[in-house]
């Protein structure tokens, strides 16, 4: 299987912990914030079913009398979601059944307005397990349930409303873990339909830590082989780290939540989404302990930090170049910051990363711009290499020209200090490219990297900062230069060069 290929699926198969990067753009299948909806009071009913085959029923009381209803399509490259709906009916306010018309596969249309609506929805396991994190699904243990492809649509295309009261009928002996928290008659308080999950299932076990300003949940299905507060000591040292070179704490609910995913596969494979407030993981099981929690603690550095870029943010427009190919490079820093990888593993990633551009055909033929608008219609993962890339040159940039004084934290701290000043929403592409020429000094770079296509040559870009580009076997390798300079030897100490890894 070519590199690329490789790097373009979801569930990884990969062994050195340091390869994770190389794919952790299609985890995050990016639902942004900042969606206008109404603001409805909707109670909804969801019951189980069955579970061979997996079916459940949702009956919706609708805050506003409705004649048509659509569904969500696709979800990055699940598609056929709305065939999964069945037995829709209606209700009128007097009870009485209205007749209901399905013209299309995932729209429905009534005779008149009606109050209350109910419809079952097949939610078996997704065939590629790659898609697992992104969809909802159950099985016999249990899955996840996610409003955004459960809930009817509006108009324009998002979930119709702004809150909703979640009822939940689970089978005897699950329970349910959420960053949604429910009242006193046991009803799930939703303001935010779009990204919320819930984990159902046998047993779900939960771990509460407050980390600074972040209430930090940890909820398991299955028996693993490690304490639970394993893992929220791994998340609350990565969230603080975030929090630090960033400038923003987070203030707000968050929940991690784990399943082991399918088949008798370990850690080696995962697939991973972070949807607002909620962490969903998948994990192969059949691995030792530190097998498990070294491949947690590199997934993590990646999904936690979407809960600032894009979870904090309310810019408009697509930006995934910055919030998946930067945040990308950011997790890698994180990763050498406490131990989780080396330096050299730092930049073996690096060097997968630049392999897979060049792998790539029409690297030179779009902007970073242009290939992120297309990242869903293209084969190649562009806009994620290049966007790694791209931060990497930005941030090697940054403290070259500063000797170590700026890095591209600080156009993380900018962007968040605008952003609570603004506070109204932007164009996500124009802000970031307006803090990272003020960071420059000139629009040459942004010109140069995101705006145009342009190649990336990082045989020609690296060794003023005291980094070599070597190839064998048609595979690269970056490596440190032995004369180093003090200031290139400074700024490569301040990457994590010399240091000892945990």
């Amino acid at each position: 299987m070519r590199e690329v290929d490789r790097i373009n699926s979801t569930v990884w198969n990969l062994r050195p912990l340091s390869l994770v990067f190389c794919g952790l753009f299609a985890l995050t299948l990016g639902l942004c914030l900042g969606v206008d909806v109404k603001a409805e009071t909707v109670v909804v009913r969801l019951k189980v079913v069955s579970l061979s085959p997996s079916v459940i029923m949702i009956e919706e009381d609708l805050g506003q009398a409705s004649a048509q209803w659509s569904f969500l399509s696709a979800y990055g490259r699940m598609v056929g979601l709305g065939e999964r709906i069945d037995n829709f009916t209606a209700t009128d306010s007097g009870g009485h059944s209205v007749a209901v018309r399905r013209i299309s596969p995932t729209d429905f249309r009534s005779e008149k307005a009606v109050s209350r609506i109910s419809y079952q929805v097949r939610v078996s396991e997704p065939s590629n397990s790659a898609d697992s994190s992104h969809v909802s699904w159950l099985n016999e243990r249990g899955g996840y349930l996610m409003l955004a492809d459960l809930l009817p649509l509006s108009v324009d295309g998002q979930p119709g409303t702004s809150t909703v009261q979640i009822e939940l009928q689970l089978p005897t002996q699950w329970n349910v873990a959420s960053s949604a928290e429910a009242n006193p008659r046991g009803q799930y308080e939703v303001p935010d339909v779009l990204h919320a999950v819930f984990l159902v299932g046998k047993g779900v076990r939960s771990k509460h830590k407050q980390i600074g300003g972040t209430d930090f949940n940890i909820a398991a299905v299955g028996e693993w082989p490690f304490p639970i507060d394993s893992i929220t000591n791994i998340a609350a040292r990565i969230l603080r780290d975030h929090a630090r070179h960033v400038g923003f704490e987070l203030q707000r609910r968050v929940t991690l939540m784990l399943f082991p995913l399918a088949g008798t596969v370990g850690a080696e494979q995962w697939t991973a989404e972070t949807r607002g407030s909620n962490v969903v993981l998948l994990l192969g099981e059949h691995s030792t302990p530190d097998v498990l929690l070294g491949r947690l603690s590199i997934v993590l550095t990646h999904e936690l930090f979407h809960l600032w870029v894009p979870g904090s943010l309310s810019f408009d427009a697509d930006y995934d170049w910055f919030f998946e190919g930067f945040t990308l490079y950011q997790a890698l820093r994180c990763a050498v910051r406490l131990g989780f990888i080396g330096f050299q593993e730092y930049l073996s990633t690096m060097a997968r990363v630049y392999d897979s551009y060049l792998a790539t055909g029409e690297r030179d033929w779009l902007s970073l711009l242009d290939a992120s608008q297309r990242r869903w219609t293209m084969a190649s993962s562009l806009a994620y290499d290049k966007g790694m890339l791209v931060a990497f040159l930005c941030d090697l940039s940054l403290r070259g020209a500063s000797r170590n004084r700026r890095s591209l934290d600080d156009v993380y701290r900018e962007l968040f200090r605008q952003q609570r000043i603004v506070g109204a929403k932007e164009k996500g592409n124009d802000a970031i490219i307006g803090i990272l020429n003020r960071e420059q000094g000139t629009d040459w770079f942004s010109k140069r990297y995101i705006s145009t296509p342009s190649a990336i040559r990082l045989e020609v870009e690296l060794p003023a900062y005291g980094l070599v580009v070597e190839s064998s076997e048609n595979h690269s390798h970056l490596k440190v230069v032995q004369a180093l300079s003090s200031q290139q030897r400074q700024l490569l100490r301040s990457l994590g060069f010399g240091k000892q890894r945990n």
